[in-house]
């Protein structure tokens, strides 16, 4: 997966408000987690990777 490290920021950013008790800071990040693994996997049905769609 391409973008697997925007997942993985997310979830880290999660891991972290967790930590210093932010829950709802926690709360958002999971649904934009979630957000992004749905775009994510669309984008991926709709266009191949090698596609020539700019990757960060």
């Amino acid at each position: 997966m391409r973008y697997e490290w925007m997942i993985d920021v997310l979830s880290d950013l999660a891991r972290f408000a967790e930590e210093n008790r932010m829950p709802d800071l926690v709360q958002r990040l999971e649904e934009a987690r979630l957000v992004a693994e749905l775009e994510i996997a669309r984008r991926e049905q709709e266009a191949p990777v090698g596609d020539g769609l700019t990757e960060l």
